[in-house]
């Protein structure tokens, strides 16, 4: 946590004087503590990401739900502790992360690595996030689909169904209804939703000839 900005803030650090806080530490738990109290008073949950719970851990309070944005194995911690979770493990499900197939996307299943004594049921769900560092408006559309419609399948699929093959054949005819609807989503069999299309002709040709490899 970087707190420059509230040591350099002469407004800042009279208002914490007054509080009788001693230290950035205590302003950083007021911040965090406020903003989700606010979201209660409005019956909602405050969800936080996960540097939080791994800064203060178990203090927080039971009304929180953490976002587990990094190693999948940070998600382990936040269950044992007895947290609700959104899962969104970068190295699976972001899609600024151009070498991850959607294949990949596709079989990252929530709870493997989990131990025995966590509970699964507290993860309430997941999230597909695509950062703006590596695309801008010409490959924005390719970057996101189909692989976040990967993502989207396998958080409604129970595990026992888990198919990649019969996943791929809804995934290429759901990409050619996004290219019919003027969406330029990357052809389903490439390397970094970057390469080019199988060969040419109409969406639907070129579906036909990867179903007949």
């Amino acid at each position: 946590m970087d707190y420059k900005c509230w040591s350099e803030s002469l407004q800042v650090q009279l208002w914490a004087k007054q509080q009788g806080y001693t230290s950035n530490e205590d302003i950083y738990k007021y911040f965090l503590d406020r903003a989700a109290s606010i979201a209660r008073a409005h019956g909602r949950t405050p969800v936080q990401w996960v540097e939080v719970f791994e800064h203060f851990g178990s203090t927080l309070d039971n009304n929180t739900l953490v976002h587990v944005w990094k190693d999948k194995s940070t998600l382990n911690y936040v269950l044992l502790a007895g947290y609700q979770a959104l899962l969104s493990n970068q190295n699976m499900w972001y899609l600024d992360w151009l070498d991850t197939t959607w294949e990949t996307m596709y079989t990252n299943e929530p709870t493997d690595g989990l131990s025995p004594e966590a509970d699964a049921s507290l993860i309430l769900g997941g999230e597909s996030a695509m950062w703006g560092e590596t695309v801008d408006a010409s490959d924005l559309d390719a970057t996101i689909w189909p692989r976040a419609a990967a993502v989207a399948e396998r958080l409604w699929t129970p595990q026992a169904l888990v198919n990649v093959e019969t996943a791929e054949e809804r995934l290429l005819a759901f990409r050619c209804l996004l290219t019919e609807r003027g969406i330029g989503a990357a052809p389903v069999k490439n390397a970094k939703a970057r390469d080019s299309p199988s060969g040419p002709g109409s969406c639907y040709s070129q579906r036909r000839r990867l179903l007949l490899l």
